[in-house]
């Protein structure tokens, strides 16, 4: 869950305020949806969030005109964390890409005949390395 509070905005409108629209955006994707319409209050608690996820939320003001120009959007990001336990991102290792990619089974000269099939193979020392092979198919 999130707790939520915000305060009214300085100009409404010249129109009393009626109530206020509440949007999250998960960070990856910055997508705005909205959770809640017409609310009243100045604070609320959203819930049915994705736990290892991060929202962002933004609140509108309204009046009989219809929604304000800009929302008020939170400053930072609520990471969702699994209760009784601290989600802790996985450690990658980091690569040294120094070394250029070699050769140690070079391309042979190879004589391809026209509406057949023709392979091509070779070998890479990489870092990282390439676990699959790379086929690149001849027309």
């Amino acid at each position: 869950n999130v707790a939520l509070e915000w305060t009214p905005p300085k100009d409404n409108g010249n129109a009393e305020i009626t109530g206020y629209t509440i949007q999250k955006a998960d960070k990856k994707t910055m997508e705005w949806f909205t959770i809640i319409e017409h609310y009243h209050r100045k604070s609320t608690t959203v819930s049915e969030l994705v736990i290892g996820n991060e929202y962002f939320f933004r609140v509108f003001a309204e009046n009989m005109c219809g929604l304000s120009e800009e929302a008020r959007v939170t400053k930072d990001s609520a990471l969702i964390v699994k209760e009784g336990s601290n989600y802790k991102s996985p450690d990658y290792q980091e690569y040294d890409f120094t070394e250029p990619p070699k050769f140690t089974h070079p391309l042979v000269t190879t004589i391809a005949v026209a509406g057949y099939n023709a392979t091509l193979n070779c070998s890479v020392r990489a870092n990282p390395r390439v676990r699959r092979p790379y086929s690149i198919p001849l027309n």
